[in-house]
């Protein structure tokens, strides 16, 4: 990483590799030393780390002891292994983040079922157990207490000595309607509200989206007078994953299916098509297309709504359908990547000086963005990418690939990068001589400062 200028490395610690026992058992050292290698040989080297403590797996007695999210003991066992964190790293770590995408684990976990530890009921899923209508809810809630009680104990006994700031991670679709019509918009504001203010109303402004009051009722849970002092302003940065846009339905006057017609969904139903033409550009991710304008969309929501509160952009990248029949050097070519984050930057540039035009501070508003170079696991055993995967999901996604190197599992080849390195690394090297700039393209295998 290096040799080639990376600046930042975002990285997730295993909360069972630190407490494989939670509050029920010992510090496991062998995790502490693991990360503090990690840490300090980032350092040595010049790449700031950005440390998240929570991606969706925790030490499974926590999950057989209470049921993980859907109780509020977990709260004081976040808090637990957020205090070990902080008082063994703290020292060197500057940017932490709580809790990876909230909204997506509320989803795949507990709605649809299809992470662990699968909870859903139908229409959403066919599981053992589980409540997709309420769980979501809970599990939610919980994860945002959670962060709330660690980013006070950060800010009243940390952030003197340390100096680090600490935020969360949303799953950002960005939304458009379907139909040219008022339901449909109204639809897209929804979609917004039960994906992204879902999570960061609460922790800015202490209360849940009026929206998602006014669809859910009763079964929306309720913070206490003392819960809203401690979850408002709970924040010091907003990191987003972004990668692609979706169409949305209305489903109050409409027929939906697949549980759009549920209070717990906002009663919408999100689309990748219409009329029969994609949104954008199909990627090898079945939800993921390629909609650069989503981008500058996406920024300017969340500093409308959050008052120009600064944004890392945490995730972006692509993923091209691999043909079986294509040839290695056509790989390395890698014209599409090329494309998209040209695309994307773009949009994110015109973002960028939309907000500097108008809204106060904004310079300051939008601090990094990482391109997602991970290799996904792969169905079918290909000859692309290892630098870093995802061991732990538990679906495979087939023929995905995000990574910028080759590597070949057959042989012990030298890892070849791709064309896209040599169109983002120029642009690096031309700002690196100038001042430096407020915002920071980092990737986890490439990245200079370029703005």
């Amino acid at each position: 990483m290096h040799s080639l200028g990376v600046n930042a490395y975002r990285f997730s610690i295993s909360w069972a590799r630190i407490l494989p026992k939670g509050r029920f058992g010992k510090v496991n050292p062998k995790g502490i030393e693991f990360y503090n290698k990690i840490i300090d040989n980032l350092l040595l080297k010049g790449i700031e780390p950005f440390v998240a403590l929570y991606h969706q797996d925790m030490p499974q007695i926590l999950e057989e002891s209470y049921g993980g999210w859907l109780n509020h003991l977990i709260q004081e066992d976040f808090l637990y292994l957020a205090t070990i964190c902080f008082n063994e790293f703290g020292d060197r770590v500057k940017h932490w983040i709580t809790l990876n995408e909230p909204n997506h684990v509320a989803e795949f976990t507990y709605l649809r079922g299809e992470l662990p530890p699968a909870r859903c009921s139908p229409p959403f899923g066919n599981c053992s157990a589980g409540n997709s209508d309420v769980e979501p809810l809970v599990a939610m809630h919980n994860m945002l207490m959670a962060h709330a009680k660690v980013a006070d104990m950060y800010h009243r006994h940390f952030k003197t000595t340390q100096g680090g700031l600490i935020g969360i991670i949303a799953f950002a679709f960005m939304y458009e309607p379907l139909r040219y019509e008022e339901v449909d918009r109204e639809a897209v504001n929804r979609a917004l509200a039960f994906n992204i203010a879902w999570m960061l109303d609460p922790l800015v402004y202490g209360k849940y989206p009026a929206e998602m009051h006014e669809c859910l009722g009763l079964e929306l849970p309720r913070f206490s007078n003392s819960d809203k002092e401690l979850i408002r302003g709970s924040l010091d940065f907003i990191g987003i994953n972004h990668y692609s846009t979706l169409y949305v339905k209305d489903c109050i006057y409409s027929a939906c299916s697949m549980g759009g017609d549920r209070p717990v969904r906002g009663f919408l139903s999100t689309i990748t098509e219409r009329d029969g033409v994609p949104i954008g550009k199909p990627t090898a991710m079945p939800r993921f297309f390629v909609v650069p304008r989503g981008m500058k969309k996406i920024i300017e929501y969340l500093k409308q709504r959050y008052d120009n509160m600064p944004i890392f952009v945490t995730e972006n990248g692509y993923s091209p359908k691999i043909q079986h029949d294509e040839h290695v050097e056509d790989l390395l070519q890698d014209v599409d990547r090329i494309k998209f984050h040209k695309a994307y930057l773009a949009a994110l540039a015109s973002a960028i000086r939309g907000v500097r035009m108008h809204s106060r501070c904004s310079r300051k508003s939008l601090r990094l963005l990482f391109l997602d170079c991970r290799p996904w696991p792969s169905l079918i055993f290909s000859s692309t990418g290892v630098i870093l995967d995802l061991f732990f999901w538990t679906v495979a996604v087939p023929q995905s690939h995000f990574q910028l190197y080759k590597s070949d599992f057959g042989s012990s080849q030298k890892q070849q990068p791709t064309q896209c390195n040599y169109y983002i690394l120029p642009h690096a090297k031309k700002k690196k001589k100038k001042k430096k700039s407020n915002v920071i393209i980092t990737c986890k295998l490439c990245g200079r400062d370029n703005s």
